[in-house]
């Protein structure tokens, strides 16, 4: 029995997936039957497609023997050269691949005993990878018995790798399958509501306001006015108690009448992960009759791929889509004012992750003034998992309208730094900030020097009150000025944003020390990340920066890496909330400076080692660095890139210089981009008065890396010129040493460092060198004995 993705009634109905409990027994159990089957209930990620390399059933520490076994895969969708049985040929070189993520079911012949399984992952694509599963054993290929089940496994990301495995428990928690309601949203006094539900081993199973009911089945609905019902079903044996929530709102039910209609995604299923919304179809209803649509469109800022325009959702066509990487808001056209009543919409053909879960819908007949019709953002709507299916059609609220308020702002403030608040709202008739009128959407900065609850208040004509609050902390740190040798004392003063986080990862990534980096994305395929500090500086006159960049995987070798990081310099309205919509491998696309380090190689693009300067998103000047023979690269000789596979490999060295008008690039020591005409006033990168934010920005993909920062210092102001060594004297004998001399600025310090190869430069003779008055260093340093190597000045 397949329990996953079930469309138990119909076009209107949708089925629940449920997180499934562990096992709670730590010694294996031996189970006997001839046939076993692996269903996959969670993958890693939001993929097409199931995929493993072997897959082995287990007695001991014995592999069954699998080369008479027939292994199936009913209902799958397998390509000629990626069936199931590659999961038996001892070989992690191929694979079994389903497009369908259908079970894979194996035959013995006859019964045998097992007490524990394992998988080897697949050559690519992590986010295929179960991450949660069911496992059965039958005596007939029919009835099925639960041995096992697994929920959020930490699976391996290394391609062509065996898992521990997983033994056979005696007894495991009850599970739910399935829980879903006919509708979500129902009108008032409505006698066709039913919860559905399936469970597994469950002693006894409950429903809340109704008490016990059966293991699998059925129960009809009796609904308060108004009001939105939680239902929970617990699922009871001794080894466990499973609950899932899942809840139906009542309304008056009405209608609207207009000639524009615009549906806003609030909550994604997965925020954090997917990239995109995305639809199949979109529409809108009289009674029983879908409404001709005359055109769809992506409100401004949108940005769709050419084949999956707004235009795919009116086209009746469940095979075609609507996908927008800015997550926005899309309008619906008729050719006049028109009546409506209710809508709905079916899901895409993949990326569960990309599913709306909250949103509101607002009417205008003019494109400018808007209307709030539906708000459904007060719990997320429990949108089926199975994909290319319509959701039960949403009758509008007429009088049960519950205001909608949303605000957003920084939760951390340095004192008297100002911050952006940002609000919207719909369905009231006053509109509050913390008391005071405002309008019903807009922002406002304000400058917090205490701890403040700032809180949006909104209430609607029938006394329906909607609130939205941003608690906001007001931090002191120590840490005031952008001077990082590395990352242990770094705290609040930095701005966190995606997946970005302070950390040691010196067990993975020895150097270049033993101390915390600042990582933009982790090494891990479709994640995004920014940091910012959180004080504004002074750009007015220049400013110089010098920063080391880790990019590494440790995935695998053939990885090539991606997608990038990039130094950003902006004014953006959102200061240290600002996050790109986007290709954040680019930076911020307006009111920014991005200075982008491409580790992909994408087409028309030279190699995957390019530096670009651009003006929010226009291209200033691009450079390869593969056509600079003395900087040392990753990659091959035939095909250089910026990403490394060894975490001992040393970082790269970036210094960036600005004066109004001209801005200068190095790495690793080399002038890349010399000269070049730029004006952050010029770009809106920074106020009246020169000031702005500074930080990271970085992006992963299908390919990927870690973007670590490990040492990062920002001087504002006019540049000092960088050392220059004017002369030298070298002295041989039992204790060698080398004089240096070279140009300094009192505003720096500075550092001597050796290599034997010209790459690694971790070796530190003498740091904390002062920079002289007279703007001449002259120092002396010992040595290695017998030994080539190379020296230089470096600063600090």
């Amino acid at each position: 029995m397949k329990t996953q993705n079930i469309p138990l009634w119909g076009r209107g109905a949708f089925a629940l997936i449920l997180t499934a409990a562990t096992a709670t027994s730590l010694e294996a159990a031996e189970k006997t039957h001839r046939y076993f089957k692996f269903e996959q209930t969670k993958l890693r990620g939001a993929a097409n497609s199931i995929q493993l390399a072997e897959f082995q059933l287990k007695l001991g520490a014995t592999v069954l023997p699998m080369t008479s076994v027939t292994v199936t895969n009913p209902g799958g969708n397998s390509p000629g050269g990626e069936p199931p049985a590659n999961v038996k040929d001892g070989s992690v070189e191929t694979k079994w691949l389903d497009f369908n993520k259908e079970e894979l079911v194996f035959d013995f012949g006859s019964a045998v005993t097992v007490d524990g399984y394992n998988f080897a992952t697949a050559n690519d694509a992590p986010e295929r990878d179960p991450v949660s599963w069911l496992f059965y054993g039958s005596d007939d290929g029919t009835n099925w018995i639960p041995l096992d089940v697994r929920a959020d496994q930490a699976i391996t990301t290394v391609r062509k790798t065996y898992e521990v495995g997983w033994i056979i428990p005696e007894s495991i928690a009850p599970q739910i399958t399935a829980f879903s309601t006919s509708k979500f949203v129902a009108i008032n006094g409505s006698t066709n509501v039913t919860a559905n539900w399936t469970t597994l081993l469950a002693d006894t199973v409950t429903l809340s306001g109704y008490g016990t009911v059966a293991g699998t089945g059925s129960q009809v609905l009796t609904l308060a006015n108004n009001t939105d019902t939680p239902l929970t079903l617990t699922a009871t044996n001794s080894f466990g108690a499973p609950t899932v929530t899942t809840t139906v709102r009542t309304v008056a039910g009405g209608s609207a009448t207009y000639q524009y209609v615009r549906f806003t995604p609030v909550k994604l299923r997965d925020d954090q992960n997917a990239n995109s919304i995305q639809l199949a179809e979109l529409f809108l209803k009289n009674g029983a009759t879908v409404l001709p649509v005359f055109a769809a469109s992506n409100e401004e800022g949108g940005n769709s791929p050419g084949a999956e325009g707004p235009d795919k959702l009116i086209d009746n066509n469940l095979d075609t889509k609507w996908l927008d990487f800015s997550k926005g808001a899309v309008v619906l056209e008729f050719t006049e004012p028109t009546t409506f009543d209710s809508y709905g919409f079916a899901t895409a053909n993949d990326a569960e992750a990309r599913d709306p879960v909250r949103w509101i819908l607002e009417g205008s007949d003019d494109l400018e003034n808007w209307t709030m019709i539906d708000n459904l953002t007060a719990f997320d709507a429990p949108i089926t998992l199975a994909r290319k299916t319509y959701i039960p059609d949403v009758p509008l609220p007429g009088a049960s309208l519950i205001p909608f308020a949303t605000m957003s702002g920084e939760t951390k403030v340095i004192s008297g730094e100002p911050m952006t608040l940002v609000w919207r709202s719909g369905g009231g008739v006053t509109v509050t900030l913390n008391g005071n009128s405002v309008a019903a959407s807009g922002s406002m900065d304000v400058s917090p020097t205490a701890d403040t609850t700032y809180t949006l208040t909104v209430t609607s004509a029938g006394a329906l009150v909607a609130t939205s609050s941003v608690e906001v902390d007001v931090i002191d740190p120590a840490i005031d000025e952008i001077d990082y040798a590395n990352f242990d004392a770094a705290g609040d003063e930095i701005a966190l944003l995606g997946q970005s986080e302070i950390l040691n990862d010196f067990a993975n990534r020895p150097a270049p020390g033993d101390f915390k980096r600042l990582r933009i994305t982790p090494d891990e395929g479709s994640v995004t990340g920014a940091a910012w500090f959180r004080k504004r500086l002074d750009f007015s006159e220049g400013f110089e920066t010098n920063f080391d960049l880790h990019l590494v995987t440790l995935t695998t070798t053939n990885n090539a890496g991606a997608d990038g990081i990039a130094f950003v310099i902006h004014n953006d309205p959102l200061r240290t909330q600002a996050f790109p919509p986007d290709t954040q491998e680019n930076g911020l696309p307006a009111n920014a400076l991005n200075i982008t380090f491409d580790t992909h190689q994408n087409e028309a693009e030279p190699s995957a080692a390019t530096i670009e300067v651009r003006d929010g998103q226009s291209l200033l000047q691009s450079v390869n660095l593969a056509d600079f023979p003395e900087i040392t690269l990753g990659g091959t000789p035939e095909a250089k890139d910026l990403t490394r596979t060894d975490g001992n490999v040393a970082p790269y060295k970036v210094r960036i210089t600005y004066v109004p008008g001209d801005l200068d690039v190095y790495f690793e020591g080399v002038l890349v981009i010399a000269n070049l005409e730029v004006n952050l006033a010029d770009a809106f990168a920074v106020n009246e008065e020169g000031l702005g934010y500074a930080g990271f920005t970085a992006r992963t993909g299908g390919f990927f890396e870690a973007h670590d920062v490990t040492r990062w210092k920002l001087v504002e102001g006019v540049p000092v010129a960088p050392p220059v060594l004017t002369s030298y004297t070298v002295t041989g004998g039992a204790t060698p040493s080398a004089t240096l001399n070279w140009s300094s600025s009192t505003a720096r310090t500075y550092r001597v460092t050796t290599s034997t190869d010209l790459v690694d430069w971790s070796n530190v003779l003498q740091s904390g060198i002062a920079g002289h008055a007279s703007g001449t260093n002259s120092i002396s340093v010992s040595l290695p004995v017998a030994q080539k190597v190379f020296v230089r000045v470096e600063e600090e």
